[in-house]
């Protein structure tokens, strides 16, 4: 959830400026005059205690003994107290340091800073604006802001110091840093935002702790960005940023949802360890090759874009990669946690998910068992280059693929046809075989058993014949990397879809399906009934014990010149089922010889395929 800014963002009386900086109003007072100074310290000795300028050019000097006929308050802790600071159109000459100051309200529009801005031991109880201003640099320290700190349309030469203060809300739009920023330890217990800013050096949000939403949307890090270790313990927006140097997400943890909607990498090459609730790169394009590491629930990588390739390492994710773009060679892998630092691992072992759906953070020493992450669509992606281990894809729908017959897989879990015997209509047993989810949602919308149901609504079935070519393109990633027991259930779940196709109507096939012919679809239901697609040594060999069984009967009563024995029949049948050269020299009658031709081409014939299911159940 993005973090939207007030409508009330500025006072009524300020002009907002349409560029980043407002120009200075051309006609300032030279100096602080003498009725200006006079006016001025009747307000600072007044009740009120008011600090107000308006369209003046003034001396960082002038400004400082004003505020010091102020005396320290011992109850503020040697601070004085101060009613409100309100300086409109004001030029400073040299740097104004503000210390040891306790501010009802601070409000500096349209000023110009040439020397910086430093906030130094401040505490401002209600508001803090600076807007349309410029500073040479800007450095808030050990300060503390209870109401919201706004700065907008402010254009910082140098330094942006923000760091080791507490906040309520800090809210950035339209800010422009020309030197290095930290955000180092602070501490907002609100909202923080940063909107359509330019950092054009480094950036540091080291070990900063946000409680509440933060955003970053639409802005440019220019130099080198670091979040190590930030705590951001609500939603985290990045989207449409762009970070044109190195990033630094190491040990970070977003309680909510990290968004990175169409982020820009260009030249990041790290990304993580980070850990979220969800993380969202749709859209994303990343210009190097980059090493992704993170733990979550869920990762969106619709429509990323890696240009020169990816090492996804996810643990506790459901993934999802439709319409993904993978340029260069790319690994999705778990994330592995035996070979880290003891560190590390303490803060890995952050990241269980209780048993409410919330995160957990136990603290252990020893991390939790690696649950691999669960890939869930690659449609429309692009994954010739991509490869798959220790990935679970039971659920995973890879219709709409690109390169399918080129994706990898060096391991995996599929889901697994049902076990066990079905007493239906259709079937009383199911064969043992990895299968992928379209399978599973046409056999459900088909009525084949609530055994084929997968979890959560599934989308329109596929065709029979879109899904064997599904099967045969893993069939083919597999059989190009030498794994023949690999390929074999993929090549089964081939010739079944296209076994149903065979005995569907055309109505109910694809427009570009031509329905195969009837012999063809008998032939299919031979192959798949005496050999499992050749893929079944056991249904082989009890086919070809049936057939010698039964065409032992015909020997028996017609088959033979003089009388035989059953056993005898069935002796004679075995040896001829397996004589493709050479049969049995018993004289036998004309049928005797018909069914001994029969049995001397099906009996090597079921031997073969026995065979063959063999050789690729063991072939490496």
């Amino acid at each position: 959830m993005a973090l939207r800014p007030s409508t009330s963002e500025v006072p009524a009386h300020s002009a907002l400026a349409a560029r980043t900086v407002a120009p200075m109003a051309p006609a300032l007072q030279p100096r602080l005059d003498g009725a200006k100074l006079a006016s001025a310290r009747a307000r600072i000795d007044a009740d009120d205690r008011l600090l107000r300028l308006a369209r003046v050019r003034a001396t960082a000097e002038e400004l400082r003994d004003l505020l010091l006929r102020v005396p320290a308050d011992p109850q503020l802790r040697g601070r004085r107290r101060i009613g409100a600071i309100e300086l409109r159109e004001v030029e400073v000459i040299g740097e104004l340091v503000l210390a040891d100051l306790a501010c009802g309200r601070l409000e500096l529009d349209s000023c110009q800073f040439d020397g910086g801005l430093t906030l130094r031991n401040v505490q401002v109880d209600r508001e803090a604006f600076l807007i349309n201003s410029t500073c040479g640099h800007l450095e808030i320290a050990s300060s503390c802001f209870d109401g919201e700190l706004k700065v907008r349309a402010t254009a910082i030469s140098h330094r942006a110091v923000f760091g080791h203060s507490v906040y309520r809300d800090v809210h950035l739009r339209k800010v422009t840093v020309g030197g290095h920023a930290s955000f180092t330890r602070a501490f907002v217990r609100g909202t923080m935002g940063i909107w359509e800013s330019r950092f054009e050096v480094a950036v540091s949000f080291n070990r900063v702790t946000v409680l509440g939403p933060s955003a970053f949307e639409g802005t440019t890090f220019g130099g080198w960005t670091s979040f190590s270790e930030a705590w951001l313990l609500d939603d985290a927006g990045f989207s449409s940023v762009r970070f044109e140097h190195e990033t630094n997400f190491s040990s970070t943890a977003v309680l909510g949802c990290a968004t990175f909607a169409a982020t820009t990498f260009a030249a990041s090459r790290q990304l993580g360890l980070l850990l979220a609730a969800s993380i969202d790169l749709r859209g994303a394009i990343f210009a190097q090759p980059i090493r992704v590491e993170v733990a979550t629930r869920r990762l969106q990588l619709d429509r990323a874009d890696f240009q020169r390739g990816a090492d996804l390492y996810v643990r506790q994710a459901d993934v999802t990669l439709d319409d993904t773009s993978f340029s260069g060679p790319a690994l999705l892998a778990g994330l592995s946690v035996t070979s880290w630092s003891r560190q590390r691992q303490r803060f890995v072992g952050c990241d269980e998910i209780a048993h409410d759906g919330a995160w957990s953070c136990p603290r252990v020493a020893d991390p939790s068992p690696n649950p691999e992450p669960r890939l869930l669509s690659l449609r429309g992606a692009k994954v010739s280059q991509l490869t798959l281990s220790g990935v679970d894809m039971r659920a995973c729908h890879f219709a709409g693929a690109h390169g399918l017959d080129a994706l990898q897989i060096e391991s995996g879990r599929f889901r697994r046809a049902p076990s066990g015997w079905h007493v239906r209509w259709r079937r009383l047993h199911w064969t043992r075989r990895q299968t992928i989810a379209e399978e599973h949602d046409w056999r459900t919308h088909h009525g084949h058993g609530d055994d084929w149901h997968l979890e959560g609504d599934f989308p329109r079935a596929l065709a029979p014949e879109q899904i064997a070519a599904l099967y045969r393109a893993l069939r083919k990633g597999r059989e190009d990397r030498k794994d023949e027991p690999g390929a074999a259930d993929f090549y089964y779940g081939e010739m079944e879809m296209r076994r149903q196709a065979g005995w569907m109507s055309a109505a109910q096939l694809s427009d570009e399906w031509v329905p195969a012919p009837r012999s063809t679809r008998v032939l299919l239901g031979l192959y798949w009934l005496v050999s499992g697609y050749g893929l079944r040594a056991s249904r082989a060999l009890i086919s070809l014990a049936v057939t010698v069984a039964l065409l032992a009967l015909p020997l028996d009563l017609w088959g033979f010149r003089a009388d035989r024995a059953y056993g005898r029949s069935l002796l004679f049948a075995a040896e001829s089922s397996v004589s493709l050269l050479r049969a049995p020299t018993i004289p036998l009658t004309a049928s005797g010889e018909v069914v001994q031709l029969v049995l001397r081409i099906v009996g090597p014939l079921l031997f073969g395929l026995a065979a063959l299911s063999l050789r690729g159940r063991v072939k490496r």
